[in-house]
């Protein structure tokens, strides 16, 4: 039964991992794209995606809940890119003020669910320290 949730935590990581790597390939593949550039998009290096919402005059004046809703319905445009993409289900977008601003960033990030450091010490970085330790020094 342990190797069995064991493989299927492995399996659902390799997943994650194509994942990242194809959110990495499609970054680069439509970065300099006409739409892109047209939802003022930015990404780093490990697969998050970047653009900043302004609040419109006219709605300065509402609460800061409307506010944030109203944001929110700017961003369906690049959420309809991002799907036409098919980065809709491996990215999770997180919306935070900016201080002393009337706008929002809002950030893509890769979602993983089993993905984690402690993943990666048990079953890369211990494995590959064992291996070291008995069969090459």
């Amino acid at each position: 039964m342990i190797g069995l949730l064991n493989f299927k935590k492995t399996a659902s990581v390799y997943r994650e991992v194509k994942n990242f790597f194809f959110i990495l390939n499609t970054i680069d593949k439509n970065k300099g794209s006409r739409d892109w550039k047209r939802f003022n998009l930015r990404s780093d290096w490990i697969g998050r995606i970047y653009t900043v919402i302004s609040i419109q005059e006219e709605d300065l004046g509402e609460e800061i809940d409307v506010q944030r809703f109203k944001a929110m319905e700017r961003l369906k445009p690049v959420n309809e890119y991002l799907s036409s993409l098919q980065l809709s289900e491996v990215i999770v977008p997180n919306m935070s003020e900016i201080e002393n601003s009337r706008s929002y960033l809002v950030i893509y990030t890769p979602y993983f669910a089993q993905l984690s450091y402690i993943w990666m010490g048990m079953n890369i970085f211990l494995p590959l320290g064992l291996i070291y330790e008995f069969f090459i020094k």
